[in-house]
């Protein structure tokens, strides 16, 4: 950088002595070069961008859901497992209410979001905070999850966490949410 720097200033300085214009064009031509050398210099040094997360058709429709951009086909219905039961029941084929198997579509939607979301997740503390709001959620009400079961205060916290990750960082793709991949 110091190079190209020192470099453009003395070729501003030789511009200034310039006399004809053919001079002060040769002199332009070179600061185009060295910029061009100074921006390939740039781009080769550059870390090679990490493998994207590799994820399945239905793990991005549930990130989708998570982030409200599916709202058409899996319109909000209050809950965050009463809204997912569609989707649920595309992903598996059964329909949790006629069936009468509640508490484990309770368990495979959670299981299901806790797999994604340890796949995806964007918490580089130490301290694993993401997972301590989840466990947070679960044994205690607060004021914008106060769902009365613990299940479904996990499955709020889980979602509110996908829908918080982000997508592109530092320029690059995480993951791809594109569903015809």
């Amino acid at each position: 950088m110091k190079n190209f720097l020192t470099t453009i200033a003395q070729l501003s300085v030789e511009l200034e002595k310039a006399e004809d214009s053919f001079t002060q064009m040769e002199i332009v031509n070179e600061m185009e070069i060295e910029y061009k050398k100074h921006i390939a210099s740039l781009t080769t040094n550059v870390e090679p961008a990490q493998p994207l997360i590799e994820l399945s058709k239905y793990e991005k429709k549930l990130i989708l859901v998570c982030k409200g951009h599916l709202k058409k086909e899996y319109p909000w219905r209050g809950e965050w497992h009463e809204t997912m039961k569609p989707l649920f029941l595309e992903i598996y084929g059964w329909d949790p209410d006629s069936d009468k198997n509640y508490e484990d579509y309770l368990r495979g939607l959670f299981n299901k979001l806790l797999d994604v979301h340890m796949k995806i997740k964007t918490d580089y503390s130490s301290e694993n905070a993401q997972l301590k709001e989840l466990f947070s959620a679960t044994f205690n009400k607060g004021i914008s999850n106060d769902a009365e079961r613990p299940i479904h205060r996990a499955i709020h916290a889980l979602c509110a966490l996908i829908q918080g990750v982000i997508v592109v960082e530092n320029g690059q793709p995480r993951f791809s949410l594109d569903l015809t991949i």
